[in-house]
């Protein structure tokens, strides 16, 4: 598995807190791919996961934004990975009615070796 810089639609969360957050979970990708591979042997691609970091660092409304990887399962297994990160507190809550939570989109990319 690979990752590129994650992209992150707000400025309160540094790229490199979130490629430490999403690579502290890469044995749960790489169970997920795994999984896949036993099924599918030359299964390869990309998967792009969409979510939210809420104020208190949880994760909520993980998603697939697009994947190539062809199999429910794995892509499904992926964004469950996401949904059991935590990050950092992002400070005060907001103000209410305010959204201030931070949209991420994260790449992974998976080749059998």
């Amino acid at each position: 598995m690979s990752a590129r810089p994650a992209v992150a639609a707000a400025s309160s969360i540094a790229t490199s807190v979130i490629d430490k957050v999403v690579h502290e979970k890469a044995s749960g990708f790489q169970d997920c791919y795994e999984e896949g591979l036993a099924r599918k042997p030359h299964m390869k691609g990309k998967a792009v996961v969409k979510f939210k970091v809420d104020r208190d660092g949880s994760v909520h409304e993980a998603g697939l934004a697009k994947s190539t990887l062809r199999d429910e399962k794995v892509e499904a297994c992926l964004v469950g990975v996401f949904e059991t990160m935590r990050f950092p507190e992002l400070g005060p809550p907001c103000a209410d009615g305010e959204d201030c939570r931070v949209t991420v989109t994260y790449p992974l990319t998976f080749a059998p070796e």
